[in-house]
């Protein structure tokens, strides 16, 4: 089974293998610990999480592809390179704002 792109992120900083493990982790720890430390409810964290994980996957995708098309001799390279820029500060952005979120609850390599 191959991994996600979240999971592949998880694994190279965390150590984590799946992202339920991420979300377990984080329904167990106490409302008080999102509250005093991160300023969040923990549901809204959690929700926030989701939606990290969404986007990565969604852009994940998409980086992929465009980064076929842009190989040199693809028909696509000139397609691809004009939106290329913004789609790889949008999917950077993700993988850093996960590993930015989570890095309270796990420790980084």
């Amino acid at each position: 089974m191959e991994l996600s792109a979240t999971e592949k992120l998880l694994r190279k900083n965390f150590g984590i293998q799946s992202f339920n493990e991420v979300i377990t982790r984080l329904e167990k720890e106490p409302e008080e610990t999102f509250i005093n430390n991160l300023f969040a409810e923990k549901a809204q964290f959690i929700q926030r999480i989701n939606k990290l994980n969404e986007t990565i996957l969604k852009l994940s995708d998409t980086y992929s592809m465009a980064l076929n098309w842009l190989k040199p001799g693809s028909i696509y390279e000139s397609l691809a390179r004009n939106g290329f820029g913004s789609l790889k500060t949008e999917y950077t952005s993700a993988r850093k704002q996960m590993v930015h979120h989570l890095s309270f609850f796990f420790k980084t390599r």
